[in-house]
């Protein structure tokens, strides 16, 4: 029982703490262009998940799903104007240079690493690889590193676990 309180437990920390979103919304509160590019563009994707994603200074539309096996996250201003789009891939697809030169940055930066996650993001004319590590140098924490389409690392940011403040 206690083992299966720890699990949920875990789960649902995980799904609050790492997720990026800061509402999940109906999609009837979006504009009708983000649906409707989804639709266009992606013919037969699954089901849709939509976000309200807010910064400091501005926020966004983020939808997910699922298309032809690949995980889809799109990114939309509030006019319903795509402005980036993720896709989830297996770090073991990457070419045998990419994947060397991003696991010597690693190597160079923590002690131990596990590669959490692989993206490639595209956004207007940028294309990047973005992972999510978790890394240990003096404590594990969970980083994003985004490289280049050739590998070549561009920058890294620390991820912010967001604070439960009334679990149960």
């Amino acid at each position: 029982m206690k083992k299966t309180a720890f699990l949920l437990f875990i789960g649902i920390y995980q799904h609050y703490a790492f997720g990026q979103s800061d509402k999940n919304i109906s999609k009837h509160n979006i504009p009708y262009e983000v649906s409707s590019y989804i639709d266009k563009k992606y013919p037969g994707h699954s089901s849709v998940s939509y976000y309200r994603e807010t910064g400091t200074d501005s926020s966004y539309y983020e939808a997910t799903f699922k298309y032809q096996k690949d995980i889809f996250s799109l990114s939309f201003d509030s006019a319903g104007v795509c402005m980036e789009t993720e896709i989830e891939i297996p770090f073991e697809s990457l070419s045998l240079s990419i994947k060397q030169s991003i696991e010597q940055k690693l190597k160079q930066d923590f002690q131990t690493y596990k590669i959490k996650k692989t993206e490639e993001v595209r956004s207007q004319d940028l294309f990047l690889y973005e992972l999510e590590v978790k890394g240990k140098q003096h404590d594990t924490e969970y980083y994003e590193y985004y490289f280049d389409q050739n590998g070549r690392f561009v920058r890294v940011e620390l991820i912010q676990l967001k604070i439960i403040s009334s679990f149960f």
